[in-house]
């Protein structure tokens, strides 16, 4: 199902959801897959933060390193953190650590297979996700008023590696840039720096917007979706909604059984449809697109055939997610 198709149906399952008190809604979460499948397959990941020290000793150079680290660092603990918090490594936990760099050339040069290595060994990791590189470049930012002096431009650049471990191999990278806008009444500025509470504040910022984008790209994600199911109709259907509510699916499918085998054809469609949720709810997809079936043969209604087409689309992604594992 395309992109547009899928936000159609959603929209129409929100509009029936608004326009019907018979209905009652709830906000789960499924599991949002992105384009890549880089990390499908991995099973222990280490977070690294790539810093490089200050060139000398003059100040310019150690406040501008500090920065840049401060960058680095924090980027890498956020990625740790989303990934913490979807379920491919939630039960796990995800080492970190930081690697010092010295490299002068002005491109990126990959982690010599000296560190991979070393990394490998400490670790047992598979995949190493790799803050390759942070910088931020901070200057004065000119709003147009004469009597406004402390706003300032903080231009953010941040580059990531993927590598397997055991081929010693990148499998994908990913670049980022960022232009924040700060203001800062206390900031300090120096020969060849400019630093300030506010103006860290932004670095660290931008470290978490780019673990966070970085997780958009290549780890799957939880995503609220609403839900909705029929609560009116009969004293069963009433105390079957309160079992729902409180997330007992189960008992509220033995209720929803006896109402669809009840003999009312308005009811059972509706309970079919409610078992449908009730097995979504515990991961049945294929039995709960089964139910959708039996409630549009019982009396097709927009709403089962709306749900319908938002659980094949989940068994699609499952499938492709699978596939890419395999």
């Amino acid at each position: 199902m395309s992109k547009l198709k899928k936000v159609l149906v959603l929209s129409v399952f929100a509009c029936l959801l608004a326009g019907c008190a018979s209905y009652k809604a709830i906000t789960i979460q499924t599991l949002s897959y992105p384009k890549s499948s880089v990390l499908l397959g991995y099973q222990k990941p280490l977070v690294l933060a790539n810093y490089y020290p200050a060139k000398s000793k003059q100040v310019s150079d150690v406040v501008n390193a500090s920065v840049d680290s401060i960058l680095a660092v924090e980027a890498a603990l956020w990625v740790r953190e989303y990934m913490n918090d979807i379920p491919m490594f939630a039960a796990d936990y995800i080492p970190f650590t930081i690697n010092k760099r010295f490299d002068t050339l002005k491109s990126i040069p990959l982690l010599s297979g000296g560190v991979i290595d070393s990394l490998l060994a400490e670790y047992s990791a598979d995949v190493i996700i790799s803050f390759e590189y942070g910088k931020a470049n901070i200057s004065a930012y000119y709003t147009g008023d004469p009597f406004v002096e402390d706003h300032f431009q903080v231009a953010v650049y941040g580059f990531w590696r993927i590598y397997n471990t055991q081929k010693q191999a990148v499998v994908n990278h990913l670049l980022i840039r960022d232009t924040l806008y700060v203001s800062d009444a206390y900031a300090f500025e120096g020969d060849g720096f400019i630093t300030g509470e506010e103006i860290l504040s932004s670095v660290v910022y931008a470290g978490n917007s780019f673990a966070a984008k970085f997780a958009a790209q290549f780890v799957p994600t939880w995503r609220d979706e609403e839900r909705i199911f029929f609560s009116k109709g009969s004293d069963q259907m009433k105390e079957a909604t309160e079992f729902a509510l409180q997330n007992q699916w189960i008992e509220a499918a033995s209720l929803w059984q006896q109402v669809y085998h009840s003999g009312n054809k308005e009811l059972s469609s509706k309970a079919a449809f409610n078992l449908a949720l009730a097995n979504e709810m515990n991961g049945n997809f294929e039995v709960a697109l089964g139910w959708l079936s039996a409630s549009i043969d019982t009396m097709k209604t927009p709403e089962a055939q709306s749900y319908k087409n938002i659980i094949e689309y989940r068994i699609k992604e499952i499938s492709i997610r699978s596939a890419n594992v395999e």
